[in-house]
């Protein structure tokens, strides 16, 4: 569980770094909900999704850390799409070298994006468990 504190920190930490998104009243949902009901445009963010916030907090945390394992050598993570392109893009902005890990049938629209972000790319695997394992393995020898 987070303290609104750390919620506060990520939030300042990362606002310099994404699109504000508008919020947009769903009057289908909110029908359906019996409520009222507003949906969050991450659509709008540069990578197209929600996921470039945690990607930049978390890159830009352990920048904060002054890790020189992670400021050198970069992180390493899995995906299959959204979570890549989110992380090329944020390690690119932060100065972290980036490995991603994706399954050998990953979409090429996919990848096009997280190579366009500057993500190097490792193929491994025929799912996302399979893959995600050969990312942690890989991390843990590289010390990543």
């Amino acid at each position: 569980m987070y303290a609104p504190e750390d919620i506060l920190r990520a939030s300042d930490r990362i606002k310099p770094h994404i699109r504000r998104t508008p919020l947009e009243y769903s009057h289908w949902l909110s029908e359906e909900g019996n409520s009222k009901v507003y949906v969050k445009l991450e659509s709008e963010q540069i990578t197209g999704s929600f996921k470039v916030r945690g990607a930049f907090n978390k890159l830009l945390s352990l920048k904060e850390s002054k890790d020189e394992v992670f400021l050198t050598k970069g992180v390493i993570t899995a995906s299959s799409g959204n979570h890549g392109a989110a992380t090329a893009y944020a390690a690119d902005k932060v100065g972290i070298p980036v490995t991603i890990y994706v399954p050998l049938k990953t979409s090429s629209a996919k990848l096009k994006v997280v190579k366009q972000f500057g993500g190097c790319v490792e193929y491994h695997g025929h799912d996302c468990v399979e893959t995600e394992v050969k990312a942690r393995a890989a991390s843990e020898a590289s010390h990543a």
